[in-house]
């Protein structure tokens, strides 16, 4: 025949071939040389980092022979639709990619093929992750007394969890009170307890999901009721 599959070879790399024609007691001189490159492997994908509200950083490994890559983002697994702009988003330096204009508390979803001259790669293996949850926001307190109050704040849809922190008004943010410091919270509402009556304080919120922990929600501040007075015995 004409042709031979030749096998065995390496991913990303440039042979060379030539061919002889034979017949009973001859054999022709060597054909002129000819190359073929192999497609380059599929890259290999680690997690994604510097994930955000909008935003993360896509990651692969260098793939020997690629001179340019591919990269897919969905928020399906089954990439059946693509996070605008992309889609076969070229990529022809580096083995990152700022993703940005998406949504926060999504799961996205990232592969990514190599490409050479000869063609792409296979896709990759598919990396996942979800962007960090916006912040929640947080309403007036409820059920004030002279020693608690009530902190709530609105759901976030994509969190698991919340982080609370409650300060005395007239101090500074950055010492919130010792049980109050970051206390994990997982519904919409918390008693605040063990404080001082006639004393305003001071509460925000985050949410936390698989991506992070979000800015810091609005302040929401409140004022204990006053102690309850001291009551004396009677006097002519």
């Amino acid at each position: 025949g004409l042709s031979a599959t030749v096998s065995g070879l390496s991913a990303g790399t440039t042979y060379y071939y030539r061919v002889r024609a034979v017949r009973p007691g001859f054999t022709s001189p060597s054909s002129t040389t000819m190359t073929g490159l192999t497609l380059p492997s599929a890259p290999t994908v680690p997690n994604a980092t510097g994930v955000t509200f909008s935003t993360f950083t896509a990651n692969w490994i260098a793939s020997p022979g690629a001179t340019s890559y591919l990269l897919d983002v969905s928020t399906n697994s089954n990439f059946t639709s693509f996070v605008s702009g992309y889609q076969n988003l070229p990529v022809s330096t580096g083995v990152t990619k700022l993703v940005t204009g998406l949504s926060g508390g999504t799961t996205h979803y990232f592969r990514v093929r190599a490409a050479n001259a000869s063609g792409n790669s296979s896709y990759s293996a598919t990396a996942f992750l979800t962007t960090i949850s916006g912040a929640p926001v947080a309403t007036a307190a409820t059920q004030a007394q002279d020693f608690q109050f009530t902190a709530n704040w609105n759901a976030v849809s994509s969190a698991t969890e919340y982080r609370l922190d409650v300060w005395p008004s007239a101090g500074s943010s950055a010492s919130p009170l010792f049980n109050y410091n970051d206390l994990a919270v997982s519904g919409t509402t918390k008693i605040v307890y063990g404080l001082s009556g006639g004393t305003s304080y001071t509460y925000r919120v985050r949410a936390v999901n698989a991506g992070g922990t979000s800015i810091n929600s609005n302040e929401i501040t409140v004022l204990t009721l006053p102690a309850k007075p001291a009551v004396a015995d009677a006097t002519n």
